[in-house]
């Protein structure tokens, strides 16, 4: 038996959600609080993939997680240790839109960053890299 669409998503995002969480040091009773649950029976079942959350449930846990919503809803599964760079690659951007001259400050630094490290551009020519 295949998974439904809506299955596959809701494992994801309660894979994220508790990849975040526990990264966060946020308890199940603390998210419960903060989604409005009265329970953590409720957190354990979204986090086990046995059920999913409304939209604005997915937009207030991901304020709680600091992560912006998008990464919450993308369907697609992402290793834990890419949650983190993601989620501060989608900030960044939602950043560039309310202030851009200081997320374009940040942007350069990052890229400087990156074109010093080898290991990101190949060894090649690190100005095509970025390019």
């Amino acid at each position: 038996m295949t998974q439904s669409d809506g299955e596959r998503f809701r494992q994801m995002l309660g894979k994220k959600i508790k990849t975040l969480r526990t990264a966060r040091g946020i308890t199940q009773v603390e998210l419960a609080r903060a989604l409005g649950f009265t329970s953590t029976g409720a957190i354990s079942q979204v986090e086990n993939g046995l059920r999913g959350l409304m939209f604005e449930s997915i937009i207030n846990a991901a304020i709680v997680l600091d992560v912006h919503p998008v990464f919450l809803m993308d369907p697609d599964d992402i290793e834990s240790d890419n949650c983190e760079l993601i989620s501060a690659m989608l900030r960044l951007f939602e950043k560039r839109r309310q202030e851009p001259e200081l997320a374009d400050r940040v942007i350069e630094e990052l890229r400087a960053v990156l074109l010093k490290d080898d290991s990101f551009t190949g060894g090649d020519d690190k100005n095509d890299a970025m390019t």
